[in-house]
């Protein structure tokens, strides 16, 4: 079997012919929107809750105080333990108390900038999502031109 030059042969024997390229004006182009579907008489208009789920609702969990708590214990702790730390090499030397002081400050000062860049990066993405929210909250421009001739 011979293939044409002009398309290809299917299973079945024929052929089809290809399509040739084709430009349009974007001008030209109708969008037409489909109509939102009516509700059916006696069907409520809120969504559905599936009763073996429960409903999720925003607030304070067990598991969150939990782990609040928990960090701050150990961040006190922490606390304490690097200040009897420092208070004992100064009581050893001086110097070598003031260069803990100054690598401690090190330290705080890196574990601050880490958690600002952080906040600044959950804000600008808390921004997008909002732009993105807005954005396809609003309805399509439908717009209907007659070709010009």
């Amino acid at each position: 079997m011979t293939k044409p030059a002009s398309g290809k042969t299917t299973s079945n024997g024929a052929t089809t012919s290809r399509r040739k390229p084709a430009s349009f004006r974007v001008e030209d182009v109708e969008i037409v929107m489909a109509p939102e579907p009516e509700p059916l008489p006696g069907t409520p208009e809120t969504e559905a809750e599936v009763a073996g789920l429960p409903k999720l609702e925003r607030g304070l969990r067990w598991g969150s105080i939990f782990i609040g708590a928990l960090g701050s214990l150990i961040g006190l702790l922490a606390s304490l333990w690097l200040y009897d730390y420092v208070l004992a090499l100064i009581a050893r030397d001086d110097w070598i108390g003031w260069v803990a002081v100054v690598l401690l400050a090190l330290v705080l000062l890196a574990l601050l900038m880490i958690i600002l860049r952080e906040l600044a990066g959950l804000m600008r993405l808390g921004r997008s999502t909002r732009f993105v929210t807005r954005r396809t909250a609003r309805p399509a421009k439908t717009t209907s031109r007659s070709p010009s001739t």
